[in-house]
């Protein structure tokens, strides 16, 4: 081929030490050029491609001559119709009977990142914008499904956050106790919480008959007495805890009154604190 022709269409290019694949044929092609992966870069993918065509592909061949890389049964070239109905038949094995795409499964796929994109780092973020072809703000006015009243809570919801943690004074080195953590606390023997961890305390109006706890997040410390921040039930009966607003939900104790450590995780979906324990094993440890 003449070496000035411009190369056309999605190629695979394989030499002796590298794989890669140019892409020439998708929506923005026209707006970024051509584009190339470096496919050697995947180890597992690469082997298997090599694989393929050096055992597989000519099997499949038969007569026929071409240099498409995918061929189906009869040695013709994979079609994107057939490589969708081989995606509804995956999903259909699982009781999914649906109009599958790969696009559809794409589109999935960054709706489903960007809309955790507050617990993801950037770089991801960026990573897989980059792959679809899209710069960041692209990527999430094409990919991000949520309604507007979805993007207005999520604003209110990180509002609330921010405030909690000023008042409580979160900080990203505040731990949350987990079992993990307990349980090298307790072969330690070491019980006595940090700054920012949650304990429980018997309530002032707790009887044998009718026993009642609430839990406060520990702010600082004294030689006797340590700074609580009152952490309220989300709802009544429930096990769902966040800091209390207000100046008066902040409070010296004695120390003797903590109750720690406790099994007591975050909930990142609710934004709040979720109590393990049952009241029987907090009031037991307490009284012991």
């Amino acid at each position: 081929a003449n070496a000035c022709t411009k190369p056309v269409g999605n190629l695979l290019i394989i030499e002796q030490d590298r794989m890669i694949l140019s892409l020439g044929e998708f929506k923005t092609s026209k707006y970024l050029g051509r584009r190339e992966i470096d496919l050697q870069k995947y180890e597992f993918l690469a082997d298997h491609i090599r694989l393929f065509l050096q055992k597989s592909r000519p099997r499949l061949l038969l007569a026929n001559q071409h240099k498409h890389l995918l061929v189906n049964c009869r040695g013709e070239p994979y079609s994107s119709s057939t490589y969708s109905a081989y995606l509804q038949s995956i999903f259909a094995t699982h009781g999914i009977e649906c109009r599958i795409l790969s696009n559809a499964l794409r589109h999935a796929f960054c709706t489903w990142l960007f809309e955790r994109e507050d617990s993801l780092p950037s770089e991801m973020l960026q990573a897989v914008a980059r792959a679809c072809g899209h710069s960041i703000r692209a990527a999430r006015q094409h990919y991000d499904d949520r309604s507007h009243q979805q993007h207005v809570q999520r604003a209110v919801d990180w509002i609330n956050k921010s405030t909690m943690n000023t008042i409580a004074g979160d900080s990203a080195c505040t731990q949350v106790v987990t079992t993990t953590t307990i349980k090298e606390q307790v072969e330690s023997n070491n019980q006595i919480p940090g700054i920012g961890q949650i304990v429980a305390l018997i309530a002032s109006d707790s009887t044998r008959t009718c026993p009642k706890i609430f839990l406060a997040k520990i702010l600082a410390f004294s030689k006797t007495e340590v700074q609580l921040h009152n952490m309220e039930k989300v709802y009544e009966g429930g096990n769902l805890y966040r800091p209390a607003l207000g100046n008066q939900s902040v409070w010296w104790e004695d120390q003797s009154s903590v109750i720690w450590p406790i099994f007591i995780t975050f909930d990142e979906e609710e934004r709040g604190y979720r109590l393990h324990n049952t009241l029987g094993e907090i009031i037991e440890q307490g009284s012991s």
